[in-house]
């Protein structure tokens, strides 16, 4: 993966495992040591040749899952007879901390792989603490959710714990008032990590919730998503105390960053969720509503179209007497001018039953025009007619017709005659 020789970075090279010395490191899985001479004890390995080693220091990677997953080698054409011991330390050393920074690049990379693989925010989140308790060697790990309304507190949204850990999932939802160490946890980004939390100043007023879940140690950070703070991450150790690292706390930022988000997308996908219920529920009072009112308007279109045949039978009969009677040659002027009232506001109020029809039509949508020609004096004579009923004693209403105005029309009588009628 990485060369360094010659005093610089070169082009990384291949090692082959048969004959070289990091066959007994692999199979010891320690460190394996050749003061001088190494060719001599590996005349086949091409690369020893190459590079002209005498001396060489081998220790296997080994990451927290007990695998190893690489080498790291130093070798040069110099015995180290004298200063053996000082180099098998450095190698050790380095080694680790190169499985200290693939564990972490690898527990990261793992989160993030899930986080793009799922779409479901709380499979996502409790797979995270999963990962990070096993990669951090963890007793316990909390994800709270923070909620504001109706007061500011933290909520357990996800704990994960090793075997002889109790869960405190039922009895950890946290206040936020009069609590520094939450108080300052969500003021600011920064890890806040304590060693000992019963000798911690910022812990004294959670104390007694401390000894009650065996916390020892613990170290958290706040979550966010676009600039809000949506909860903490939260790592405890129990069953014993823990000297919190610079690396557990970039490690610890590096998952609050990729958990935040999920909890934000966890909060849109609720949101979304109760919108489309809400929507839903909208949709069936609606549906219902309608289907309320196309009963009802269907009952008064029957109840009409009843009562309209009720009304218009009399009617009709009332009319075809006033006409047989306006024929007869003993009726005084006076009588033949009763019965012209009576036939014009008779079928003046036929005009209005069937108006009654027309506009329950309308709104069932169902209107219709029926044009044809027709008198035109005729029917504004008619309207005049029946003005004049309304008005009051005395008053003469007179019509006076253009001569440009022509003498037929052709359109829907009834309808010229419903908006004549209506024209105030």
């Amino acid at each position: 993966l990485a060369f360094y020789r010659d005093g610089g970075m070169v082009d990384s090279a291949e090692i082959d495992l048969v004959d070289s010395p990091l066959t007994e490191a692999a199979r010891t899985r320690s460190l394996v040591r050749v003061a001088d001479e190494v060719r001599e004890y590996h005349p086949a390995n091409a690369f020893l040749r190459e590079v002209r080693a005498n001396a060489f220091v081998g220790y296997p990677i080994t990451q927290a899952n007990g695998e190893i997953c690489g080498y790291l080698c130093a070798m040069g054409p110099d015995p180290l007879r004298r200063s053996l011991k000082k180099a098998e330390v450095i190698i050790e050393l380095l080694a680790g901390r190169i499985a200290v920074e693939i564990d972490r690049a690898n527990l990261i990379e793992s989160i993030s792989r899930q986080i793009r693989a799922s779409f479901d925010p709380d499979e996502i989140v409790q797979s995270a603490i999963e990962r990070l308790v096993a990669g951090m060697k963890l007793d316990r790990c909390l994800i709270l959710s923070y909620h504001v309304t109706p007061k500011p507190e933290l909520i357990v949204t996800a704990e994960h714990v090793v075997e002889g850990v109790s869960s405190i999932d039922d009895v950890y939802d946290i206040k936020v008032d009069g609590n520094p160490f939450i108080e300052a946890l969500l003021v600011d980004d920064a890890v806040i990590a304590s060693n000992n939390v019963l000798k911690d100043p910022l812990l004294r007023a959670s104390s007694g919730m401390l000894r009650e879940t065996e916390v020892k140690s613990m170290m958290a950070v706040q979550t966010s998503y676009q600039n809000q703070v949506n909860g903490v991450l939260m790592l405890q150790q129990c069953q014993g105390y823990r000297d919190w690292t610079k690396d557990d706390e970039d490690l610890l930022k590096a998952v609050a960053d990729m958990v935040g988000i999920a909890l934000g997308q966890a909060k849109m996908f609720e949101n979304e969720s109760l919108q489309r219920h809400e929507l839903a529920r909208k949709n069936r009072a609606l549906a219902k509503a309608k289907a309320d009112a196309d009963a009802a308007n269907h009952a008064k279109s029957e109840f009409l179209s009843r009562m309209s045949h009720e009304l218009r039978t009399p009617l009709n009969a009332i009319l075809g007497f006033a006409q047989v009677m306006a024929r007869d040659s003993a009726a005084t002027d006076q009588q033949r001018q009763n019965l012209e009232t009576i036939t014009r506001s008779g079928s003046h109020l036929l005009d209005m039953i069937n108006d009654v029809l027309e506009m329950s039509r309308i709104e069932a949508g169902e209107v219709s025009i029926e044009p044809k020609s027709f008198h035109l004096g005729d029917v504004l004579d008619s309207v005049v007619a029946m003005f004049q009923t309304r008005a009051h004693p005395g008053v003469k209403l007179k019509l006076g017709i253009a001569p440009t105005v022509p003498i037929y029309a052709r359109t829907d009588e009834m309808k010229l005659r419903q908006i004549s009628l209506a024209t105030p």
